[in-house]
């Protein structure tokens, strides 16, 4: 192997180290700042998903990062159960609501990947799927509660989302691009979010984080149905680029919408 091979291996693996838990960290702050609603926002864009397409297309190939789109496009119909079902049973406690939610998720999630349709199938389930989830979801109007997190709080978040990072790029090659793109869209972040704002702010809390997840999925169904779309070994920077251009202008038209509503 040569130095120039090693640095760019050494880089990849600082960028998994950092980049993950540095986004979950910026999410958190803002909805310390701003509120739940906006934190639940930024956790719903691919920053997860997208950052682990990006290395397992370097690592693994251009082929392998098309098939963990399309998982992950089938864990974006997962992710809106998920999301809709920890709304809905969190007043009984965070921990049943934790335990329901992750099963149903894991149960759609394989029930949406074994299906024998399109990628564009699964774009268009897992948009009709976020749209319906928003129709039932209860959105609470009450004031948010503000309480000091605890110490060590964030420091926490980010020692799991590293070590979610480097565990899902190293175990793809033998899990399978399909079960890699799952992974990627399991709602760590989300279910991290939603257990520390009901533990900190009550029930009300958590469903407003579910609420801003729901509205910031659309950006991560886009990021993957184009990667889907565009990606080859010829034009990945191509790909990569689109996929972000285009999550970035469906988050806009969302938080532009989202605005107008609440102003």
């Amino acid at each position: 192997m040569t130095i120039a091979v090693c640095a760019v291996v050494m880089i990849i693996f600082l960028i998994k180290l950092i980049a993950a838990p540095l986004l979950l960290a910026l999410a958190t702050l803002a909805a310390r700042r701003w509120g739940t609603v906006l934190g639940g926002i930024l956790i719903g864009l691919p920053l997860i998903s997208g950052p682990i397409s990006v290395f397992l297309a370097i690592e693994n190939g251009a082929g392998f990062a098309v098939e963990t789109a399309r998982g992950a496009l089938a864990g974006t119909v997962a992710l809106a159960v998920f999301t809709c079902v920890y709304a809905a049973v969190c007043p009984k406690g965070w921990l049943k609501a934790s335990f329901l939610s992750v099963a149903l998720y894991v149960l759609a999630s394989w029930i949406a990947a074994e299906l024998p349709i399109s990628a564009v199938t699964l774009a268009v389930s897992a948009a009709a799927a976020i749209v319906l989830s928003l129709w039932i979801m209860p959105v609470p109007h009450s004031a948010a509660v503000k309480r000091r997190p605890p110490k060590h709080d964030l420091l926490m978040r980010m020692g799991m989302m590293m070590v979610l990072m480097i565990a899902i790029t190293f175990l793809a090659p033998y899990i399978g691009p399909t079960a890699s793109g799952i992974a990627s869209t399991f709602p760590y972040m989300a279910l991290t979010m939603a257990v520390f704002s009901q533990i900190q702010g009550g029930p009300d809390n958590a469903r407003r984080a579910m609420h801003g997840l729901m509205l910031g999925m659309y950006s991560g169904l886009v990021f993957n149905l184009v990667v889907w779309a565009l990606a080859a070994e010829d034009r990945l920077l191509i790909a990569y680029a689109a996929a972000i251009a285009a999550a970035l202008a469906a988050q806009g038209v969302v938080l532009a919408l989202t605005l107008k509503k609440t102003a």
